[in-house]
């Protein structure tokens, strides 16, 4: 596998995509989105970003979620939680309300009117 190399000391060096990934979704706390369009945003080839974003999830690093007949959307883990977390409390949300839910918390938080600001 390419995509884990070893560096020095026995210290794997993740690829450069994943790094790039990490970063966007760290940049972007509130993304909840497909891997198509993902890649789209970030200017790379999807099968890339959807293989590195699954690689990712298995490292509870991004989460994948799946609804119905719907491609999958990726989210960064903090976020994906507090997702799930929405779900618990109010299960009579649908899953695109909790994730506009997400985003409105998201989008105040930036602007300083969130629980952060």
């Amino acid at each position: 596998m390419a995509e884990v190399r070893e560096q020095g000391e026995g210290q794997p060096e993740i690829s450069r995509l994943k790094l790039e990934l990490i970063t966007f979704f760290k940049d972007n706390p509130g993304l909840i989105d497909c891997a198509e369009m993902i890649a789209a945003r970030i200017g790379r080839d999807p099968a890339e970003v959807k293989k590195a974003l699954d690689e990712l999830a298995e490292k509870d690093i991004c989460a994948r979620m799946e609804h119905g007949d719907a491609p999958a959307v990726y989210a960064y883990a903090p976020s994906a939680r507090f997702l799930q977390k929405i779900g618990e409390v109010a299960p009579e949300l649908g899953q695109s309300s909790r994730m506009e839910l997400l985003r409105l918390l998201f989008s105040r938080e930036e602007q300083g009117d969130g629980p952060g600001g």
